[in-house]
């Protein structure tokens, strides 16, 4: 997918993550907001990444949970 994460903030001891959708736009995503196209739930943002739990199709009526992390995006 074309997302990535970009950055992060804090206040009041809360972490978000900036998330480039790729197109072009930036939004900020707190832990238990959804993302991406496999319904992606965000199970831990960290300064350096975030964590989504995927819900892929496994077959007909079938779905298995899928990991991903998102690393921050270097500029370079």
């Amino acid at each position: 997918e074309a997302i990535s994460m970009v950055g992060t903030m804090e206040q009041g001891g809360t972490v978000w993550a900036l998330v480039d959708d790729g197109g072009g736009s930036v939004h900020q995503v707190f832990t238990g907001n959804y993302l991406g196209k496999n319904h992606g739930r965000i199970v831990e943002i960290r300064y350096d990444s975030l964590s989504v739990v995927e819900i892929i199709a496994n077959g007909t009526d079938s779905w298995i949970e899928r990991p991903r992390t998102l690393k921050l995006k270097e500029e370079g």
